[in-house]
């Protein structure tokens, strides 16, 4: 199919991406790295969403840890950095240097099609974690490439605006993540909230389990800036490294913005509130036992009765 035709029949970009669904996409095989001033634009979510940067640390570039961001710079869909001419360090032959790199997370509407596609085109290299869409934009004649999400991460998320405490308690309020806590993040409903009040109002000895560190609010924190944004995705991949155990609680699959992160030992899982309890004082230890994995397989919700708390866990793909 020639670009010229793909290019001027947006409608049919859904049915193409289904036919090569399943096709294997490339991945960039040269060593690249980034200019002394570039340019980083995102397609489809903002820089102040989580997602964007989760997948930014997993870009091939080299030297990115040294980087910082430019805050002053910096617009929704579009990350600037502090200039720098010092050049990469490395052993191992040549390294390309990029001035305009574009991470891909949409496929817009036909409306927008040519849009999106005269944007593209002023990179020069594109990412896109979905091969199907990395097919699609090579067959438009653009430099695209797969973005592997299990690839080595780039320490994009280890520099001081993500990874500072100061950083976190300046844009979101927030203290650091606790080591060895049970991170649960978003609502878990009224019978959880009513349960965890009374483990912390009668403290005792948890015979080693963890302690919960529950946040109610994450998924509400109203993110303004692509700054503010970058340090929101640090605290998360710094509490998906420190905690026994991330939780996502009152949601049916893992969010978007999720996937890219680096887990260190257990991936997280879903707290979806349907698995059968007698009481709600009993609620919190159950569902530490389960989510840590140290009492036995999950049962299938059965209809509750009042009074019955539930909670359901599940262990999402990545």
């Amino acid at each position: 199919m020639l670009p010229s035709w793909l290019e001027a029949h947006p409608a049919e970009w859904p049915a193409w991406l289904e036919r090569h669904r399943h096709f294997p996409a490339p991945r960039c095989w040269q060593r690249l790295a980034l200019g002394p001033d570039p340019v980083l634009n995102v397609c489809g979510p903002a820089w102040t969403a989580l997602e964007p940067h989760c997948r930014l640390q997993r870009l091939p570039l080299l030297g990115l840890e040294q980087r910082r961001l430019d805050p002053a710079r910096c617009v929704l869909h579009q990350l600037r950095l502090e200039p720098d001419p010092r050049p990469v360090a490395t052993d191992a032959g040549p390294v390309r240097l990029l001035a305009s790199v574009a991470l891909n997370l949409e496929l817009p509407p036909p409306a927008r099609a040519a849009e999106w596609l005269a944007h593209l085109r002023g990179h020069q290299v594109i990412w896109d974690p979905d091969p199907a869409r990395v097919l699609l934009l090579r067959a438009l004649a653009l430099p695209a490439w797969w973005l592997d999400p299990n690839a080595a991460v780039n320490g994009w998320l280890q520099q001081p605006a993500a990874n500072d405490p100061a950083s976190w308690a300046c844009h979101l309020g927030l203290a650091p993540p606790e080591n060895g806590t049970l991170l649960v993040c978003g609502a878990a409903g009224a019978i959880w909230d009513r349960a965890l009040a009374l483990e912390v109002a009668q403290p005792r000895d948890q015979g080693g389990w963890p302690r919960i560190d529950y946040r109610p609010g994450w998924p509400e924190l109203i993110i303004e800036s692509p700054a503010a944004g970058l340090a929101r995705a640090g605290w998360l991949q710094a509490a998906a490294l420190e905690a026994e155990r991330l939780v996502v609680a009152g949601a049916q699959a893992l969010p978007n913005d999720w996937h890219g992160l680096a887990v260190a030992a257990a991936d997280p899982l879903l707290l979806l509130r349907r698995l059968r309890l007698p009481n709600s004082g009993r609620c919190i230890a159950v569902c530490r036992c389960k989510l840590l994995r140290r009492i036995g397989p999950l049962q299938p919700p059965k209809a509750s009765s009042p009074g019955t708390a539930v909670v359901c866990l599940a262990h999402p793909c990545w």
